[in-house]
């Protein structure tokens, strides 16, 4: 049985990945010498739902609200390029909607995709606050979440400099202009600066 590794290639002149197969007991050995005086965290293999041939994963943006609370400003999905093995839709994938997208690719009935995006902000809220127990005032952050053939929900990244034009290439202004006046309100209720009639 053969072990397959995918990883970036330094010359992307041909392709940006290489792929190598080696036998179980050059698997470390092989490890060793590609991971050598850099430290990396390894994420167990997620089997990653299709439309075609195009990989989907989940933006969540989680917002701090003006009662200073988190809350999910929306919900887009990411499809990747034909046959890529990650979702950047900016290299020849799209985005949309969320609910659309569990409808649409998991076929799933509007209450089910209603229950699985609250399932990822709830799992997104609880993300954002183990940021905030560490210190720090993160208010504007990007949960990239995979929801895989059974269901299941995982984490795969959370970035707290989130590009808002994601909303954009959704075709969704209104959530683009919902997510850029955020932190605007919530940065005026943190000041406790208030309005006067």
């Amino acid at each position: 049985m053969a072990i397959k590794f995918i990883y970036p290639e330094n010359n992307k002149k041909t392709s940006p990945y290489r792929i190598v197969s080696v036998g179980p007991k050059e698997a470390a050995g092989f490890l060793a010498n590609l991971l050598r005086e850099h430290q990396y965290i390894v994420q167990q293999g997620i089997e990653m739902k299709r439309q075609g041939s195009r990989g989907i994963d989940f933006r969540v943006i989680m917002q701090k609200n003006e009662q200073l609370q988190w809350s999910c400003t929306g919900v887009i999905a990411r499809f990747g390029k034909k046959n890529g093995i990650v979702t950047n839709f900016t290299s020849a994938g799209f985005a949309s909607k969320g609910l659309n997208a569990l409808q649409g690719t998991y076929g799933y009935s509007r209450s089910q995709s209603l229950r699985t995006q609250q399932r990822m902000i709830e799992i997104c809220a609880k993300a954002c606050k183990i940021f905030d127990s560490k210190g720090g005032n993160y208010a504007d952050i990007g949960v990239d979440v995979m929801v895989d053939k059974n269901g299941h929900i995982y984490v795969l990244e959370v970035n707290i400099l989130p590009d808002h034009h994601l909303a954009l290439y959704a075709k969704q202004r209104d959530l683009y202009l919902k997510q850029i006046a955020k932190p605007l309100l919530y940065a005026n209720a943190l000041s406790g600066f208030k309005k006067s009639n």
